[in-house]
């Protein structure tokens, strides 16, 4: 890299010099009037110094190139060298700030700058960039204190609220089970929710509960299934649930084999089995560590098949939940209950999507 520092009467002048001696390339990395006893080579009048830099593949070392412009001086000893480098590594702070708030520009309306740090961290949960540009376009049109960062924050919490789509509520019948499937993708803690929305429903709505698993191609998960229902003392059948057992329960869980994203065929297989069972409700289970641009992939994937309501699992994974908030606002997904990744049925809760948003936005000291 070579470093210089230019001297002529105007600003133009010294940009001209900057040109001729290291090109159209070069970035100009500071302008400074000097008093005309600080010029060395205009000892009348204002000077202005211009402090610039090419990349040219090389170290900046003492030497210097061959230039016959008094005018230029060379600056790259050891001193000025490390002040170009902290003037560099401020300017790529600039840079990486200005991308960020040129993205809140770019998508809408403009945001105010006291607005701009809570955009970023909206991004950084994960809540899509649109949504996150809506969401603060709104709180400015509120005309609250945009200095205030606890208010700030409190009325993004509400304006996610009033945006999310209400939960999922089961609907048990006199006489007749309802029947709930469960489906996603392998490893989505499929098996493990079903049982405890078993237990949920068994000692918390005192409902007789029935498990029935289709999982066919994983041994080990139909196992699972059948010593949960032995600990709660419940019915647990392998393939479709008869109409005995549909009699005898207020609600039928249906674990199914987990779908990878994109078989077709399997996902197909399995609607058409449940489609002969006539399921009441079907709902799709996803990690809560999924990102945005995953989930929105898998939902598409899924949504063929009718979902009714989705459950988010491994809650305790991550600290990131705007792909959650994402599903419900903008594809209008109800969500039923959240889990973490322990077996204990202690640790599921019906879903509580304001608190979710409490979790991407920050509570501290905010009352929701």
């Amino acid at each position: 890299m070579r470093i210089r520092n230019f001297q002529a009467e105007t600003v133009s002048e010294a940009l001209g010099l900057v040109k001729r001696e290291l090109g159209s390339d070069a970035i100009i990395l500071k302008t400074t009037p000097l008093d005309a006893r600080d010029g060395r080579n205009h000892p009348g009048g204002r000077v202005f110094q211009v402090t610039a830099c090419v990349d040219d593949g090389t170290i900046s070392s003492g030497g210097v190139g061959h230039n016959n412009s008094k005018s230029v001086e060379n600056v790259a000893s050891a001193e000025s060298i490390s002040e170009v480098m902290d003037i560099l590594r401020e300017l790529q702070k600039d840079v990486r700030y200005l991308a960020f708030a040129g993205k809140t520009c770019a998508v809408g309306e403009r945001i105010s700058e006291h607005l701009t740090p809570h955009y970023i961290n909206l991004v950084d949960q994960d809540i899509d960039a649109t949504l996150a540009e809506s969401i603060l376009a709104d709180i400015e049109k509120s005309e609250i204190d945009l200095t205030d960062e606890i208010l700030v924050r409190s009325a993004i919490i509400s304006e996610i609220s009033e945006r999310l789509t209400e939960p999922a509520d089961v609907k048990l019948y006199a006489g007749k089970a309802t029947s709930i499937a469960l489906i996603g993708p392998p490893g989505s803690g499929k098996s493990s929710l079903t049982a405890k929305v078993a237990s949920h429903f068994l000692f918390k709505k005192k409902t007789k509960v029935t498990l029935s698993t289709l999982d066919d191609f994983k041994p080990s998960a139909s196992d699972e299934l059948k010593r949960f229902a032995d600990i709660l003392k419940i019915p647990c059948v392998s393939g479709a649930p008869s109409h005995r057992d549909l009699a005898s329960a207020g609600i039928v869980l249906i674990d199914t084999p987990g779908i990878p994203v994109g078989a077709v065929s399997e996902r197909d297989s399995i609607l058409e089995k449940l489609d002969r069972l006539s399921v009441d409700e079907i709902w799709l289970v996803f990690p809560a560590y999924c990102r945005w641009q995953d989930l929105r992939r898998w939902h598409s994937f899924f949504k063929p098949v009718g979902i009714t309501a989705t459950a988010l699992t491994f809650l305790d994974q991550t600290h990131v939940y705007g792909s959650a908030i994402n599903l419900s606002i903008l594809e209008k997904v109800r969500f039923s209950f959240f889990s973490t990744g322990r077996a204990s049925a202690a640790d599921l809760q019906v879903a509580n999507m304001k608190n979710l948003a409490g979790k991407v936005v920050g509570t501290i000291g905010v009352r929701i």
